[in-house]
């Protein structure tokens, strides 16, 4: 524990201390994400953050070298998501490029033996795996639409591995469940509204591929009750508001890489809410689900009661709010532009 927290200190202060400089740079490179038709931020804001995050969360390699597992490779896989991200950011990349490089980091999981375990034939439970990692890197990518968004609900899933893996043995992926919490902390500093400084799409799929990866890692301990739905229920916003992305997206007949303003803190902002309002309903919402999902964990109660429970309010809200129709064009030319960004074919 006292290792754990010295080296989130270290990994909030190397944030901290880095961001300023990335800014900057960014701005001398005139390295910005731009205002449009998918954004809702009304100026140009520096999007390099991500840059500043991967600097945090290396500290958590330290762990590497005592850790008998194969983790080093881990770091390299976390960087490859990171470094395809931030070409995007730099120069824009293929939607269609970005998904092989999520399915080939699944696989790369999968052969070093993190996996979901849900198939006794390995090559359903190897597609599996890949789908996994992919649809969290690019669930996060989706959720990074709005100042602060993106690390609110990964530093509070953060907090929730770092409880769940409370009671293993000190190594990588409890070293890096604390760093990734603390340099959400830290970036949220610039990254509130109004943001300072974007995370990127380098930012949003680590951060997603790094709950993806301490998600595998329960499961891999292979004691009694690591049902992999359990921390699955941590993130359980973003993927709620993927596939409802995902569902009107295919029912409208476009690519769900075709990007629309129909998130749910896109159509919250139609109804008048606030930014610091979906912050807190969405950090309430996501606590809640953490605390659930801790819950059944320690009560060892069948984990799909959980999440079909969750499954069902999700599908009852989406309905209420709206997130499974489809944009109109009319819709779409009426809303303003005021903020940040979208998924894989946004940027």
């Amino acid at each position: 524990m006292n290792a754990n927290f010295l080296l989130a200190i270290v990994s909030f202060i190397s944030c901290v201390l880095v961001t300023p400089v990335v800014c900057a740079v960014a701005i001398r490179n005139g390295w910005y994400d731009l205002p449009g038709e998918l954004k809702i931020h009304a100026a140009p804001i520096p999007r390099l953050g991500g840059i500043a995050l991967m600097a945090g969360i290396l500290a958590s390699a330290v762990f590497a070298i005592h850790d008998p597992r194969p983790v080093a490779a881990v770091v390299l896989i976390l960087a490859v998501v990171w470094a395809v991200g931030l070409v995007d950011d730099l120069r824009g990349t293929s939607p269609y490029l970005r998904l092989a490089v999520d399915f080939g980091c699944g696989a790369a999981f999968w052969l070093l033996g993190w996996r979901l375990q849900w198939f006794s034939n390995p090559y359903l439970d190897l597609l599996a795996t890949m789908a996994f990692m992919t649809f969290a890197i690019n669930s996060m990518n989706m959720l990074d639409g709005m100042d602060g968004l993106a690390l609110t609900v990964s530093g509070i899933a953060s907090v929730g591995f770092i409880v769940l893996l409370s009671a293993q043995p000190l190594g990588f992926a409890s070293g890096l469940a604390w760093s990734l919490g603390a340099v959400c902390a830290a970036m949220f500093l610039y990254n509130r509204p109004p943001a300072q400084i974007f995370i990127g799409d380098s930012g949003s799929t680590l951060l997603g591929a790094s709950l993806a990866f301490l998600a595998l890692d329960w499961v891999r301990t292979d004691a009694p009750g690591h049902s992999s739905l359990i921390p699955i229920l941590f993130v359980g916003l973003p993927l709620a508001d993927a596939l409802a992305a995902v569902v009107r997206r295919v029912r409208g007949m476009k690519s769900p890489f075709k990007g629309d303003r129909r998130h749910f803190y896109d159509l919250l902002l139609r109804r008048g809410w606030k930014l610091p309002e979906i912050l807190g309903v969405s950090a309430v919402a996501t606590i809640s689900l953490v605390l659930l999902s801790l819950t059944a964990a320690h009560a060892h109660i069948a984990s799909w009661l959980p999440l079909c429970g969750c499954a069902g309010l999700c599908g009852f809200l989406g309905l209420q709010l709206g997130s499974f129709d489809t944009e109109t064009p009319a819709v779409s030319k009426s809303i303003p532009s005021t903020k940040l960004e979208e998924s894989l074919n946004e940027e």
